[in-house]
């Protein structure tokens, strides 16, 4: 059974409020309007026709997610009910292959989180002398690289993170170079004998 839930996003979304009301009002949401002055500006929402007062702004959205327990349960009354052992196998598979398939929306959304987080963890880097840290990042990408290879995930996941890992290592040799100009340009001073 599926529920509306609040699930983390990379982006700065407007999202309503509203009791029983799940709408992503407005996905990578830019405003110049300060939180703290948001109350001052009313009327309704031109997508779910709410009040602006009962909306959000954050970095997460609604979406609906299976809720595990009720599946369960649900599951459960079937094995229960089922005559035999190859009617209870049956359906032991089901549900071996739906969790599978769950996790790996699970495990590719945080494969897609990784990346991004990787990539403005880059960002923010390249603006002072972060090397070390870009370097962890990297052996960091490599390991879980290491790791989804050994698992046998599928290709398109796989070239994600190795796509990332090569945009990473793209940027460390270029902070590895302008650490290596920089010292070169350096001229020692040496102070005066006296």
């Amino acid at each position: 059974m599926a529920v509306w839930k609040q699930q983390h996003s990379s982006t700065t979304n407007m999202i309503c409020g509203e009791t029983n009301c799940y709408s992503n009002c407005d996905i990578d949401y830019e405003s110049n309007v300060p939180l703290d002055l948001k109350g001052f500006f009313g009327g309704d929402c031109d997508k779910c026709n709410h009040s602006l007062w009962n909306h959000h702004r954050c970095h997460s959205k609604w979406e609906q997610v299976t809720n595990t327990q009720v599946s369960v349960d649900q599951n459960i009354k079937e094995w229960e009910a089922a005559k035999d052992g190859t009617e209870r196998t049956a359906i032991l598979n089901t549900v071996c292959e739906k969790a599978l398939r769950e996790l790996d929306k699970i495990i590719n959304g945080a494969t897609n989180d990784l990346a991004q987080l990787v990539e403005r963890y880059s960002r923010l880097s390249l603006s002072g002398s972060f090397v070390a840290q870009v370097s962890s990042a990297v052996r960091l990408l490599k390991q879980h690289y290491i790791a989804l290879e050994k698992k046998g995930v599928d290709q398109d996941q796989l070239q994600r993170v190795k796509v990332s890992l090569d945009q990473m290592k793209r940027k460390l040799g270029s902070l590895n170079d302008a650490k290596a100009n920089t010292r070169k340009d350096r001229v020692e001073i040496k102070p005066p004998l006296t």
